[in-house]
């Protein structure tokens, strides 16, 4: 007899709410000043999308169906009377989010306690959103047969089959004094649609593979 896990507290949610935010949704990207200076009552998008439909379960963010996604709404300021629909990219990540649960269960690996959610690092997220995630937004579980068809392709040969991208949602620069925070929007839009390797001064690809894949980031960019 397999024995049922105890429910989270409210305190482990809200430890996972806070660290999806910053490692999984980079909503801290979004602030105006230095990494090192985001205060702790700092909202970002995705989290003013939680906040504004009171999604404070974690397993309940996990198990969103694709219209309830469609459906989220936040306000960009306080003063604000109408709500905006949830953001291309926000929309994009919480997809990734619920299908990379299933995809964690599916192999056997199933992520059922906070300490089990907070080992996966901000790159394992994003590798399976680029060359995992099938980009559908109907059906988003991902199945065995779809990961072993997708694992006999080349990380590069993924990234041009794989989800749609539009470059036009890269914002232009118009006037040098916004320079900040259109690099901000720039990463921060690189990452939702997993090419801001070439954007990282620090990023080294070392196998042929990722050399592969870098080099079809760097085309994509440019």
């Amino acid at each position: 007899m397999v024995e049922a896990l105890a429910p989270w507290s409210r305190s482990q949610n809200r430890n996972v709410i806070n660290w999806a935010l910053k490692e999984l949704f980079e909503d801290d990207t979004y602030y105006p000043g230095t990494e090192d200076e985001v205060p702790d009552t700092f909202q970002g998008p995705v989290q003013k999308v939680l906040v504004n439909h009171q999604l404070i379960n974690w397993i309940g963010i996990t198990t969103l169906r694709p219209a309830d996604i469609d459906a989220l709404e936040f306000y960009q300021n306080d003063t604000d009377t109408v709500p905006t629909p949830i953001l291309l990219w926000q929309k994009s990540r919480l997809f990734q989010l619920v299908a990379f649960t299933r995809y964690m269960a599916a192999k056997g690996t199933p992520l059922q306690t906070p300490t089990e959610w907070m080992m996966i690092t901000n790159r394992q997220f994003r590798d399976y959103a680029v060359l995992e995630w099938d980009g559908s937004t109907t059906s988003i579980a991902t199945t065995a047969s779809a990961t072993s068809a997708a694992r006999t392709l080349s990380p590069a040969s993924i990234f041009k089959k794989g989800i749609k991208r539009d470059p036009a949602l890269f914002p232009v620069l118009k006037r040098e004094l916004n320079f900040d925070s259109w690099k901000r929007s720039i990463v921060t839009q690189a990452k939702a649609q997993g090419v801001y390797e070439p954007l990282d001064p620090n990023y080294r690809p070392t196998t042929a593979e990722d050399k592969e894949l870098f080099t079809e980031q760097q085309i994509y960019l440019t």
